[in-house]
């Protein structure tokens, strides 16, 4: 299990982790709880898929 707490230091490294067109689909000003439920899902993959 891994854990993720939301904090607003996600906002800075969102587009090292969104591509333009999810960029375009979740708006101009996601909020921490949008960016940390996208980057942990990311995570999720990559971790179960190597």
């Amino acid at each position: 299990m891994d854990v993720q707490l939301k904090e607003s230091k996600i906002l800075n490294i969102q587009n090292k982790f969104l591509n333009n067109f999810e960029k375009l689909n979740i708006g101009g000003n996601p909020s921490i709880d949008i960016l940390t439920m996208i980057w942990t899902s990311k995570e999720s993959i990559y971790k179960a898929i190597g």
